[in-house]
Formats: structure tokens, sequence, C-alpha cells
């Protein structure tokens, strides 16, 4: 991972413009109430992410397409809201302690007692923010030898980034790219806009760093939803750390480019906290609000964290119904339920002009199916299907955290906090079976990569359910010794397994292809249609098998099989795009199959790495009509002069 063009500073100045500033100017005018830092520094950044998504659906919708210029007052005006916010809670500050100073002076009042150094705010927020700088490092360092994102979908990631750009907010299309409708869920993708254009980071590097820092940021909602749920800062830190360090997951997703996703589960955990403190607490509006933003925020994100939102929303409800005395809400159950449903409607209301879009457009593509018991996993999904789910599951560090958080599962039981959490995972272990109905196109295994929310909260709910049934007995001190010496432990397995993070059967670019792919954007013209070759990848989608797959997403020159997002355009063309990949999987060297492709495409170069793919270099070398451009650590361009 590199950042050639942009200093550590402009990566830290984009970052808090991006995914501070909206969120930390909401907090300080609407939510003034003091909060740890590390909770607060969450909800910044998840209602940043929302805000910034919601901001350009509205200019989406009303035509909008702001410049630099308007962007940059934008953040201008955020700042200045920040500084006027932040010099009005020091001076309230200050005036309340000269208050108690007084009062402390004239014997009013007792003076307070003393806490350790270690209990100090000014303690913890440091240790907040080195923990948070330790995990972001990291992170980077898990994608240390990556010159591009890996796998597939970071592609069309890259592509939609790209045209937000190029036309100053989302696009209808993927025109001039490709002749498909753009309906995708985008939250991701603008905030990734945003932080290429501040930070100046080509557009593949700050997709790739702007997905290691929400993947950090994850562990920082999953605290913040620990601390709505328990009120307990151990459990929630020890629920972070489990995420950050420990867990396969969310670590994995930079295998496979899942940032959408990561986006989403940023945000997820922290609109399941605004409810649980409507739960508690009751109506305010504050919290409302907050949740309908986080709903819409989240809507617009990834569909699925909607949908697992949805399901968190509904527990919570009816549980409070059958038990009245659910978190002992202070508006009472009825005031709660309105709050909470008024929230999430509130949210996808605001949503609902994009979602309208995306119905209209792929409701072909879901539907209800039933998966019986008997049914052949294979052909349901894919073949080895239930293999991979185990292997999703695994590995043996993870299968010891699921049998840590079934003893967590049955330690909670009995207290009433933890029911709905109990609840919502055993919803998820139900969405996460293979069998039974389920929601096309959601599948079993995008609900199991999701399981270490509810692993990291139950092994911490468990780990302290035991801690201070030890102290009840007078073991309080050896327990807190023992957890943490524990969760220390499976800090360092985590650390050391982790390190390396990345599937090899995911990585098929290298440095050699990032160096080609920028040759052809400096030297060929950009009509060009490029051959590369191609393999099969999942229910009839074709994708490429080198660093020529990026050639389209990074310079606009064309290729004969786009990122895979061609198969949500109109048939005729899907089908089209699916033969020629189909054909470049099997293609021989200078066969008059070749050359018939490359007229009925319009080819003019082929680009091919040694050691992958249908075509080699070797072969292309005696074919007529071909010259070598270009050839340089095993990367081979050739442009095609004569089609036979």
């Amino acid at each position: 991972m590199e950042a050639e063009s942009a200093s550590i500073l402009t990566i830290l100045l984009a970052s808090v413009l991006v995914l501070i500033l909206p969120g930390f100017v909401w907090l300080t005018w609407l939510a003034p109430q003091r909060k740890d830092l590390a909770s607060r520094l969450a909800q910044a950044i998840g209602l940043s992410l929302a805000l910034n998504a919601l901001l350009a659906e509205a200019a989406f919708l009303l035509g909008l397409s702001p410049d630099t210029g308007v962007l940059a007052l934008f953040y201008l005006v955020l700042g200045a809201l920040a500084l006027t916010s932040s010099a009005l809670a020091l001076r309230k500050i200050y005036y309340q302690r000269q208050v108690v100073r007084r009062q402390l002076e004239g014997n009013i009042l007792d003076a307070p007692p003393q806490t350790a150094w270690w209990q100090s705010p000014i303690f913890i927020s440091l240790m907040v923010i080195l923990g948070l700088a330790a995990l972001i490092f990291w992170r980077f360092y898990q994608a240390r030898d990556l010159p591009l994102p890996p796998w597939v979908d970071p592609l069309h990631h890259v592509l939609i980034v790209r045209l937000i750009l190029e036309n100053q907010g989302l696009p209808a299309t993927f025109d001039p790219y490709m002749p498909v409708p753009f309906y995708y869920h985008f939250g991701f993708h603008i905030n990734a806009a945003l932080f290429s254009l501040f930070s100046r980071l080509p557009v593949e590097q700050a997709v790739l760093v702007l997905g290691q820092i929400l993947n950090a940021a994850v562990a920082l909602s999953v605290y913040r939803l620990g601390i709505a749920l328990w009120s307990d800062w151990r459990r929630a830190a020890i629920a972070g750390l489990m995420v950050g360090f420990v867990s396969q997951m969310p670590a994995y997703y930079l295998t496979w480019g899942r940032y959408t996703l990561l986006a989403g589960l940023v945000v997820l955990p922290l609109a399941m906290a605004a409810s649980v403190e409507l739960f508690r607490f009751g109506w305010r509006r504050e919290r409302v609000a907050r949740l309908a933003v986080l709903t819409a925020g989240l809507l617009l994100t990834h569909y699925i964290a909607a949908v697992i939102l949805a399901v968190f929303l509904l527990i919570g409800l009816g549980y409070s119904f059958f038990a009245r005395r659910y978190f002992e809400p202070e508006a009472g159950w009825m005031g709660t339920w309105f709050g909470v449903i008024g929230g999430a409607a509130a949210g996808f209301l605001l949503a609902a002009p994009w979602l309208v879009r995306v119905w209209t457009i792929a409701d072909a593509y879901t539907s209800v199916v039933t998966v019986p018991l008997d049914a052949s996993l294979d052909n349901v999904y894919f073949g080895g299907y239930l293999p991979y789910l185990l292997f999703l599951l695994g590995p043996t560090r993870n299968y010891v955290l699921l049998g840590l958080a079934a003893a967590g599962l049955v330690a909670g039981s009995w207290r009433r906090r933890s029911i709905p959490l109990l609840l919502w995972t055993v919803a998820l272990l139900l969405l996460s079976s293979p069998w039974g109905p389920r929601v096309d196109p959601i599948r079993p295994d995008h609900v199991v990569i999701i399981l270490f929310l509810p692993m990291a909260l139950l092994i911490a709910d468990g780990f302290v359910v035991i801690w201070d049934w030890l102290a009840m007995r007078g073991y309080g001190r050896p327990a807190g010794i023992a957890t943490g010496l524990v969760v220390l432990a499976l800090v360092a397995w985590g650390l050391w397994e982790t390190r390396s993070i990345t599937n090899p059967v995911t990585l098929f670019t290298e440095e050699a292809d990032l160096a080609a792919v920028q040759w052809v954007g400096e030297n060929t013209p950009p009509d060009s249609q490029f051959f590369i070759n191609t393999i099969h990848w999942q229910n009839g989608v074709y994708r490429g098998v080198d660093g020529g797959w990026w050639i389209l997403p990074l310079t606009g020159r064309s290729t004969l099989v786009p990122p895979t997002m061609y198969i949500l355009g109109e048939l005729d063309y899907a089908l089209q795009i699916n033969d020629w990949g189909a054909r470049a999987a099997v293609l021989e060297a200078c066969s008059e199959d070749m050359w018939a492709l490359f007229r009925e495409a319009g080819v003019d170069y082929v680009y091919v790495r040694d050691g992958v793919g249908s075509l080699r270099a070797p072969e292309l070398a005696g074919c007529e009509g071909m010259e070598v451009v270009y050839t340089q650590q095993g990367v081979h361009i050739y442009q095609v002069s004569v089609l036979e």
C-alpha cells in the first residue's frame, strides 16, 4: 500500500474533514452531553459517513454538481461551526469550574474525591487515541504489500469513485465506461471520493487507505454499542479489542475488498446503540434524529447491514412489548416504541428516493426462496458451499472465539440487558443457515462474515460476568488480572495470525501490473480496446486474471471484460460480455478463433502477464500483425496492427 502523492499530514487532514468534522458538528451542537472520548469519536465517524451520503443523495435529486470550491466553502463553514461550539463548550466548562472553586472556598461543597491517575479523563482519552492509532497502523501493516486493492469488488468500487469525481456527484449511469444504470449503494463511494479529493491520493489508493481506516473504526463502533448495552467500559473495551485485533473478521475483508460492507458495519453498531438508548432512556429528539440519520446512512451504504439493523429493531420492539420493564425506559414503553419506530421510519423516508430508484431498476433480482433440507447446496449456491461456510467461520483461533461466545451467551442469558443481544444473535444464526427461507440475493455467507459482531460482544459479556461473580466472592483483583491476561493472550494470538491476512488466491495483481497499467494510461489512445485474459468467476460472470483487468477503472480504456457490474446492464450487453469472456478463457494464440474474437470486439491491444491466462507471450510472439510495445517484469503489451 503506497501513498506517493500524499503525505501522512494530508491523509490525516482528509480523514478529519471527511470522517470526523460533519459528525463532530452534529454532536457539539445537538448532543453536547459529555460522553467518553471513544464513544463520541465513534459517533462522529458514523454520523459523518451517513451525513455525507445523505448530502450526496440530495445533490443528485436536485441536479446539483458541487465543484471543489463549493466543497471547500462547505467544509470551512463546518470548521467554523466546530470551532464556535468548542469555544462555547470550553467557556461553559471554565465557568462551571469557577463556580465549583468558589463553593469549595466557601465550604459550601465538600472537596471531590481524588481519583487514580489511570481513571482521569485525560489519561483515558490519551489511551483511546493511542489505541485507535495502533489499530489503524495495524490495518495499514496488514495491507503493506498490496499495489492495488485485491480481488473482484474493488474494481467497480474504484470505477464508481472515479465516476463520482468526474461527475462532481452521483452518476445516473456507468457511461461512458459501461452501458449500465447506476443504482448501487454509494455511501462508501461518496466518502472515498471526498477522501481522494482532499488527500490527493489516486482513487485506487484512496479506496484502499480509507477501507483500512474504516476497518479499524468498526472496533470503535462496537465499543460504542457495548457502552450503550451495558454502560460498562470493561465489556465495551474487550469487545472492541476482539474485533480490532483478535477476530478473523473484519480484518479478512481486506482480501475481498469488502469496503461497502465495512462502511456499513461502522454505521450499524451506532444505529443499534441509538435504538438501545431509546429503549433504555426513552424519547429524546436528538436520539430519534440520530437514529434517523444513521438508519438512512446505512440504507445508502449497504443493504444487508440495513437488514441486520431491521432485525435488531424488531427484536427490541418485540421484547420491549412483552417485557415492559426492559431497560426501565423513563418515557415508558409506548414512548420508546414511538421513538424507535419514528426514528427508523424517518431514516427510511430520507433514503426512500434512492431506494425507489433501486427497486425500480433491480426488482427483478430480488425474490424469496426456500432451500429444503434435502437440497444440494452446491446446486443452490455454488460448488463446495458448505465447506466454504466452515472456512469463513475459521480458522482455529476463530473457532475458539466462537466457543467463548457460546459460553458468554449462556453466562449472559439471565441478565435482562443482554437478552436482546442474545435474541439478535440467534436471529443471525438462523439467517446464516444455508437451509430454510431467505431473500435472494442475500446469501448465508453474507451473514456468516458479520457474526463477529455478536461474537465479540458475547465474549466480552461472558468475561465480565465471570469477573464480577468472582469479585462478589472476594477475588476481584485476581479475577481482573486473570481477565486482562487472557485478553492480552488472545490479542497476541490474533496479532501473530493476522499479520498476513490476505488470501493468496485473491491476489492477482503485482507491482509490475501497476507499472504497466500506468504506461497504458500515458501511451495509448483513450478509445483503445484491450484484450485481457479471463476466467469464469461465479454465476456465469467472468473476470480478469491479472492487472490488465484494472485498465478500465484506472485509465478509462476499455477491456474485453469490464468490472463485474456489467452483469447489471441490458441482457444483450451482459450476454455479449459473457460470450467474449468465455471465449477468451480458452483462446489459443494465433488461431482463427483469436482473430475472430479480436475482429468482433475491436481489439487494439493485448495485455498478458507471464504464467496466467490462455494467451501467453511466447506463443503470441509468433503471431503476424502483432507488435510488442511494452515488456517489463513479465508483463507484455502487444499492439494489434492487422486484424486478419
